[in-house]
């Protein structure tokens, strides 16, 4: 019995071995959802909005219609990025909340054999990079294959090939259009953006959702998948 059960254990470590290196050799590549953090699965413009409420003494309400924090927050040219980078550094960007229907989805696809990837441009700094990945794990679980951090306005596309190399990107999903862009120069044809007030004029120039489920829905509906969603 105990020759059987070694031998079984040497078996299963072989198939185990064989299928990475498939994997690394490109016969079944594996599959990767790739997404941004900020107003895609985490509530960044709201906490944003508290915060300078409350540091700064304003009355800002809603959202921001466009990239450009400054309006929307009643402040001069140029400040958005201080008010950034004093709020990615204060424990209420560790507080951020999850988006509805992203942690549901996210665990579905991690389920459906998908490697989930982050690329995140909040800085990085180990403090805020810190905040975000606890941020992360109490909203998702340990869910994601790689958390990689950029600077503001950094372009992501050398992570995305990164990601390339090892992977077949079944999606990206980001609520910024410039970085969307980038992705599909990339070499990535699979591209969706979140919905949020500010990307409105881009809307009808790449795929759009409205929320987690729908971008589930353009996944399945793409690449020819069905699941459900408890």
């Amino acid at each position: 019995m105990y020759v059987i059960l070694f031998f079984d254990n040497i078996i299963l470590f072989y198939i185990t071995i064989n299928d990475r290196n498939d994997h690394k050799n490109g016969s079944t590549p594996m599959k990767a959802i790739v997404i941004d953090i900020d107003d895609t699965v985490l509530d960044f413009g709201s906490r944003l909005r508290e915060f300078v409420n409350h540091q700064y003494d304003k009355q800002v309400t809603g959202k921001p219609l466009a990239w450009d924090l400054c309006e929307w927050l009643g402040i001069k040219e140029g400040q958005d990025v201080t008010i950034l980078k004093e709020f990615a550094s204060s424990w209420q960007f560790g507080a951020l909340d999850a988006l509805p229907g992203a942690s549901r989805i996210l665990t579905k696809l991690t389920q459906e054999g998908y490697d989930i990837f982050c690329i995140t441009a909040c800085s990085r700094d180990p403090q805020v990079e810190a905040l975000r990945r606890a941020n992360m794990y109490h909203c998702f679980g340990n869910i994601f294959q790689e958390i990689f951090f950029v600077e503001f306005g950094e372009s992501k596309a050398t992570y995305l090939n990164k990601i390339k190399e090892t992977h077949e990107i079944h999606a990206f999903v980001d609520d910024k259009y410039a970085n969307l862009v980038d992705a599909e120069n990339a070499g990535i044809e699979h591209c969706i953006m979140i919905k949020q007030p500010h990307n409105k004029v881009f809307r009808d120039k790449i795929t759009c959702a409205h929320d987690w489920y729908e971008i589930s829905y353009i996944i399945q509906t793409w690449h020819e998948k069905t699941w459900s969603v408890q």
